[in-house]
Protein backbone atom coordinates (compact mmCIF):
# COMPACT_ATOMS: atom_id res chain seq x y z
CA UNK A 1 0.00 0.00 0.00
CA UNK A 2 2.95 2.34 0.62
CA UNK A 3 4.20 1.94 -2.94
CA UNK A 4 0.75 2.94 -4.22
CA UNK A 5 0.84 6.17 -2.20
CA UNK A 6 4.34 6.96 -3.48
CA UNK A 7 3.25 6.27 -7.05
CA UNK A 8 0.17 8.43 -6.59
CA UNK A 9 2.30 11.31 -5.27
CA UNK A 10 4.69 11.00 -8.21
CA UNK A 11 1.91 11.00 -10.80
CA UNK A 12 -0.19 13.73 -9.21
CA UNK A 13 2.67 16.22 -9.01
CA UNK A 14 2.77 19.74 -10.38
CA UNK A 15 4.86 18.53 -13.32
CA UNK A 16 3.28 17.57 -16.65
CA UNK A 17 3.16 13.91 -17.60
CA UNK A 18 5.73 14.43 -20.37
CA UNK A 19 8.31 15.71 -17.86
CA UNK A 20 7.59 12.73 -15.59
CA UNK A 21 8.15 10.38 -18.53
CA UNK A 22 11.44 12.08 -19.41
CA UNK A 23 12.54 11.84 -15.76
CA UNK A 24 11.69 8.13 -15.75
CA UNK A 25 13.60 7.59 -19.01
CA UNK A 26 16.68 9.49 -17.79
CA UNK A 27 16.57 7.59 -14.50
CA UNK A 28 16.36 4.28 -16.35
CA UNK A 29 19.31 5.13 -18.59
CA UNK A 30 21.32 6.38 -15.60
CA UNK A 31 20.51 3.18 -13.71
CA UNK A 32 21.60 1.15 -16.73
CA UNK A 33 24.95 2.95 -16.86
CA UNK A 34 25.33 2.45 -13.10
CA UNK A 35 24.67 -1.27 -13.57
CA UNK A 36 27.22 -1.37 -16.40
CA UNK A 37 29.73 0.39 -14.14
CA UNK A 38 29.26 -2.18 -11.39
CA UNK A 39 29.38 -5.09 -13.84
CA UNK A 40 32.57 -3.80 -15.46
CA UNK A 41 34.17 -3.31 -12.03
CA UNK A 42 33.33 -6.90 -11.11
CA UNK A 43 34.54 -8.31 -14.44
CA UNK A 44 37.75 -6.27 -14.47
CA UNK A 45 38.47 -7.22 -10.86
CA UNK A 46 37.88 -10.89 -11.66
CA UNK A 47 40.03 -10.74 -14.79
CA UNK A 48 42.87 -9.02 -12.98
CA UNK A 49 42.78 -11.71 -10.29
CA UNK A 50 42.97 -14.72 -12.63
CA UNK A 51 45.08 -13.41 -15.50
CA UNK A 52 47.34 -14.12 -17.17
CA UNK A 53 46.00 -17.65 -17.47
CA UNK A 54 48.55 -19.83 -19.21
CA UNK A 55 48.71 -23.50 -19.98
CA UNK A 56 52.01 -25.27 -20.27
CA UNK A 57 52.42 -28.62 -21.99
CA UNK A 58 54.90 -30.63 -23.97
CA UNK A 59 54.75 -30.47 -27.76
CA UNK A 60 56.31 -33.20 -29.87
CA UNK A 61 59.18 -32.27 -32.09
CA UNK A 62 58.79 -32.27 -35.87
CA UNK A 63 60.00 -35.85 -35.97
CA UNK A 64 56.76 -37.64 -35.27
CA UNK A 65 56.52 -40.04 -32.37
CA UNK A 66 59.95 -39.16 -31.03
CA UNK A 67 58.91 -38.36 -27.46
CA UNK A 68 62.50 -37.84 -26.36
CA UNK A 69 62.65 -34.65 -28.41
CA UNK A 70 59.73 -32.72 -26.97
CA UNK A 71 59.78 -29.02 -26.18
CA UNK A 72 57.69 -27.08 -23.66
CA UNK A 73 55.04 -24.74 -25.02
CA UNK A 74 53.01 -22.09 -23.24
CA UNK A 75 49.65 -20.83 -24.46
CA UNK A 76 48.11 -17.76 -22.87
CA UNK A 77 44.35 -18.16 -22.79
CA UNK A 78 43.43 -14.92 -21.01
CA UNK A 79 45.54 -11.79 -21.06
CA UNK A 80 45.51 -9.25 -18.25
CA UNK A 81 43.22 -6.29 -18.95
CA UNK A 82 44.90 -3.14 -20.20
CA UNK A 83 45.12 -0.62 -17.35
CA UNK A 84 44.44 2.50 -19.43
CA UNK A 85 41.47 0.95 -21.22
CA UNK A 86 40.05 -0.32 -17.93
CA UNK A 87 40.26 3.13 -16.34
CA UNK A 88 38.60 4.67 -19.41
CA UNK A 89 35.72 2.20 -19.20
CA UNK A 90 35.21 2.88 -15.50
CA UNK A 91 35.35 6.66 -15.95
CA UNK A 92 33.04 6.53 -18.99
CA UNK A 93 30.31 4.63 -17.16
CA UNK A 94 30.79 6.71 -13.98
CA UNK A 95 30.37 10.03 -15.80
CA UNK A 96 27.36 8.86 -17.81
CA UNK A 97 25.61 7.33 -14.78
CA UNK A 98 26.15 10.47 -12.69
CA UNK A 99 25.13 12.80 -15.53
CA UNK A 100 21.88 11.01 -16.36
CA UNK A 101 20.87 10.55 -12.71
CA UNK A 102 21.73 14.17 -11.83
CA UNK A 103 19.73 15.51 -14.77
CA UNK A 104 16.79 13.28 -13.89
CA UNK A 105 16.90 14.65 -10.35
CA UNK A 106 17.09 18.23 -11.64
CA UNK A 107 14.08 17.72 -13.91
CA UNK A 108 12.20 16.02 -11.09
CA UNK A 109 12.78 19.04 -8.84
CA UNK A 110 11.93 21.56 -11.61
CA UNK A 111 15.43 23.07 -11.60
CA UNK A 112 16.48 25.24 -14.54
CA UNK A 113 19.86 23.47 -14.78
CA UNK A 114 18.07 20.13 -15.10
CA UNK A 115 16.04 21.48 -18.00
CA UNK A 116 18.91 23.07 -19.90
CA UNK A 117 21.27 20.20 -19.07
CA UNK A 118 18.79 17.76 -20.57
CA UNK A 119 18.45 19.92 -23.67
CA UNK A 120 22.26 20.00 -24.01
CA UNK A 121 22.51 16.24 -23.41
CA UNK A 122 19.95 15.53 -26.12
CA UNK A 123 21.81 17.81 -28.55
CA UNK A 124 25.00 15.84 -27.81
CA UNK A 125 23.10 12.57 -28.33
CA UNK A 126 21.88 13.85 -31.70
CA UNK A 127 25.41 14.82 -32.79
CA UNK A 128 26.74 11.42 -31.67
CA UNK A 129 23.98 9.67 -33.61
CA UNK A 130 24.89 11.56 -36.78
CA UNK A 131 28.60 10.85 -36.40
CA UNK A 132 28.41 7.16 -35.48
CA UNK A 133 25.47 5.80 -37.49
CA UNK A 134 26.38 3.29 -40.16
CA UNK A 135 23.04 3.10 -41.98
CA UNK A 136 19.69 4.85 -42.10
CA UNK A 137 17.89 2.46 -39.74
CA UNK A 138 20.55 2.87 -37.07
CA UNK A 139 20.41 6.64 -37.50
CA UNK A 140 16.63 6.68 -37.15
CA UNK A 141 16.65 4.53 -34.02
CA UNK A 142 19.47 6.60 -32.51
CA UNK A 143 17.74 9.91 -33.28
CA UNK A 144 14.12 9.11 -32.44
CA UNK A 145 14.09 9.51 -28.64
CA UNK A 146 16.56 12.43 -28.43
CA UNK A 147 14.60 14.37 -31.07
CA UNK A 148 11.31 13.58 -29.35
CA UNK A 149 12.61 14.72 -25.96
CA UNK A 150 14.24 17.81 -27.42
CA UNK A 151 11.11 18.82 -29.32
CA UNK A 152 8.97 18.35 -26.23
CA UNK A 153 11.28 20.38 -24.03
CA UNK A 154 11.85 23.23 -26.50
CA UNK A 155 8.45 23.63 -28.12
CA UNK A 156 6.17 23.23 -25.13
CA UNK A 157 6.39 26.73 -23.70
CA UNK A 158 4.46 25.85 -20.55
CA UNK A 159 7.19 23.38 -19.57
CA UNK A 160 9.94 25.90 -20.23
CA UNK A 161 8.28 28.53 -18.04
CA UNK A 162 8.06 26.14 -15.10
CA UNK A 163 11.86 25.78 -15.11
CA UNK A 164 12.73 29.33 -14.12
CA UNK A 165 15.98 30.39 -12.46
CA UNK A 166 14.24 31.18 -9.20
CA UNK A 167 15.10 28.73 -6.45
CA UNK A 168 12.09 27.31 -4.65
Amino acid sequence: MQWFKALNRAVSSDRPLGINLIVAFLSFVGGFYLFMLLASLIVLNLLSAITPLTFSFQVPSPQLFNMANTRPMKITVLQAPNFAASVQIILYFSVLAFLYLALARGLHLNKWWGYWGTVLLELVNIMVAFSTSRNSLQMFTSLYLPLLILAYLLFMLVQRRSFSRRET
